[in-house]
């Protein structure tokens, strides 16, 4: 088996506080796959004061995949990393890291590193397709998130 690295970053606006965005993005629910938009199921277990293992079955033509994730919350630098720690995607990591934009709004800068495995090596050009579709999948569960936060702070 053949691991291989797809990179991307992506940034979204939120017309909310840093500090409240950040908040609000960390606490993590049961019903977080709808508000991304998305189908699937989160269980949630709090290690620590900032650490989280969140259990995420998601659904792949039909069938379910379960991506274990460890959370660690870095609150005084308003950044989290995500680390799947099982599943399809073992030892990829995300980072999230939130930005004030004046004194109403923020900006998250999302940088991921998907470990993917194949049975042989993938090319330059496979990975790139694979980190746009990532990036573009990604951008998309966060605009879903942008509008059910704003909605939360009434903006």
């Amino acid at each position: 088996m053949y691991a291989s690295t797809a990179r991307y970053r992506f940034s979204q606006r939120f017309r909310v506080p840093t500090k409240k965005a950040f908040a609000w993005t960390v606490d993590f629910r049961p019903d977080d796959f709808a508000r991304m938009g998305e189908k699937g199921s989160r269980k949630i277990r709090r290690i620590s004061e900032d650490t989280y293992l969140l259990i995420d079955t998601t659904y792949v033509k039909g069938k379910p995949v379960r991506k274990p994730k460890l959370i660690n919350v870095y609150p005084d630098t308003l950044m989290y990393l995500n680390t799947h720690v099982g599943g399809p995607f073992k030892n990829s990591q995300f980072v999230y890291r939130f930005t004030p934009l004046g004194k109403d709004a923020s900006r998250l800068d999302f940088a991921g590193h998907l470990v993917v495995y194949s049975p042989k090596p993938l090319s330059r050009g496979a990975i790139a397709r694979i980190a746009e579709e990532e990036r573009r999948g990604d951008s998309e569960i966060w605009r879903h998130l942008a509008r059910a936060m704003e909605r939360d702070f009434g903006r």
